[in-house]
């Protein structure tokens, strides 16, 4: 268990209190380049169980606890880590544990029928309750381990030289027929009226089946320059990471929409959303670092075009669009993002919020979105390149329909700032244990 190690490493170096320091832990996390680790302890703090984990619960409270980290979103194997590094750590306060043990050993003492309360196995109801813990961690090791080869198989798709324009990498075999709209960039995908390349305007038509037809996405050109990334405001939590400083961007194209659930399901013949009820022109979520990679070779292989996630420095850049609001477009949160305050819980359609002064919609909420960059705690050059190794975190950006404003004793909690910066692992498909809240905007040179 990582985070378990991690716990003892850093009580036998700052002593037991730090673990029941939440700032103080995290910042040591995060230094080490934990940065998972980091936001499973801030669920546990967030959560309220810290306190109780490292006053010994028996094994009945634990599971208390395991289930109350379900409830708030976290998945099961993310619950039972936090679980088992608070709870299981003999060095917590190891006076507790040798007063539990003096005072066990006299009751056994004193009482020796009380012994076999100890050394039998437990029945009744206390083993209902046993078997039921040992099935549900069944089922989550069987979860897991899906889930980890479902990854590893889509790794191994980007591993493989595309044979053609519409080989699946995985089989060998060719997918079901799909028609490319190069055309009308706006069929069946995105609202009523949009900007093309060109920056001239298209009207949508029709798509008789959008779950077959690909239309490309609108990209809009975004000419190169030099900006101040980040905010020396302090009043923000997490504020320490978005050290000012000055970058250079080189002209990109970036899309104006994120990628939709018709896209993704155009390209990979699959919708994994969470939020597939909303329909084919709300954004695709639930998807990883990495299978948003298979996506793209599959779209380049099919348009021959060159697409890609943007750089951290290139997204906020163009969120800012030359300007110093607090979010993409505006100070009006409520003008252009989907969150907490205004989502009802869910994601929405694509382009129904206002744009920013550069015609790109949704920056701010909706889904937060991947960038190829690797997370660094401290800017240190990372954020204006892809990363080339393939487990690096990667840092998301712009917040989602869950995220909201939060006044916390260390400050102002907002995910959903221009230059907030939140990061997730390769393989994750949830940001802050929320699922259906991770998408990704494609980017061209």
């Amino acid at each position: 268990m990582i985070l378990r190690d991690l716990f003892r490493e850093l009580v036998s170096r700052c002593g037991p209190g730090v673990l029941r320091e939440r700032w103080r832990l995290v910042g040591l996390l995060l230094d080490r380049g934990h940065c998972r680790e980091a936001r499973l302890v801030e669920a546990a703090f967030d959560a309220g169980v810290v306190d109780t984990l490292l006053n010994h619960p028996g094994w009945f409270k634990r599971v208390q606890v395991w289930r109350r980290l379900q409830d708030i979103g976290l998945r099961a194997d993310a619950a039972l880590a936090i679980v088992e590094a608070f709870g299981d750590c003999d060095h917590v306060n190891r006076r507790l544990w040798w007063r539990l043990k003096v005072l066990a050993g006299a009751t056994l003492l004193a009482l020796p029928s009380l012994a076999l309360v100890f050394v039998n196995p437990p029945t009744g109801w206390q083993s209902q309750r046993l078997r039921d813990l040992q099935a549900d961690i069944e089922r989550m090791q069987m979860e897991f381990s899906q889930r980890m080869a479902e990854a590893e198989a889509m790794r191994n798709t980007l591993q493989v030289e595309i044979a053609g324009p519409n080989i699946d990498a995985r089989t060998g075999t060719e997918p079901p027929p799909i028609e490319i709209d190069s055309t009308n960039a706006s069929s069946g995908i995105v609202p009523p009226v949009l900007l093309n390349d060109a920056g001239g305007s298209d009207e949508t038509k029709e798509d008789p089946d959008p779950k077959h037809t690909l239309s490309l996405p609108a990209m809009t050109e975004i000419a190169g320059g030099c900006f101040q990334m980040g905010t020396a405001a302090r009043q923000w939590v997490y504020a320490e990471n978005e050290k000012p400083h000055r970058v250079c961007v080189k002209p990109f194209k970036l899309a104006r929409f994120e990628v939709t659930q018709a896209q993704w399901q155009a390209v990979m013949q699959a919708n994994p959303s969470h939020f597939a009820e909303c329909g084919l022109n709300c954004p695709v979520e639930g998807v990883s670092f990495v299978e948003v990679q298979a996506f793209i070779v599959r779209l380049n292989a099919m348009t021959g075009q060159q697409y890609r996630l943007p750089t951290e420095a290139e997204w906020e850049y163009a969120c800012r669009a030359g300007t110093t609001q607090l979010y993409c477009g505006s100070n009006d949160l409520a003008a252009v993002a989907w969150y907490e305050g205004n989502s009802d819980g869910r994601t929405h359609p694509v382009g129904l919020r206002q744009a920013n002064s550069w015609g790109l919609y949704d920056m701010t909420g909706n889904v937060a979105e991947w960038t190829c960059s690797n997370y660094a705690r401290i800017y240190n050059g990372r954020e204006a390149r892809c990363a080339t190794q393939a487990n690096a975190w990667r840092v998301t950006r712009g917040g989602s329909w869950s995220d909201g404003i939060a006044v916390r004793d260390e400050g102002i909690y907002n995910p959903l700032r221009s230059t907030s910066r939140q990061w997730g692992y390769p393989e994750d498909i949830i940001v802050l244990f929320h699922y259906g809240s991770l998408g990704f905007r494609l980017a061209r040179n």
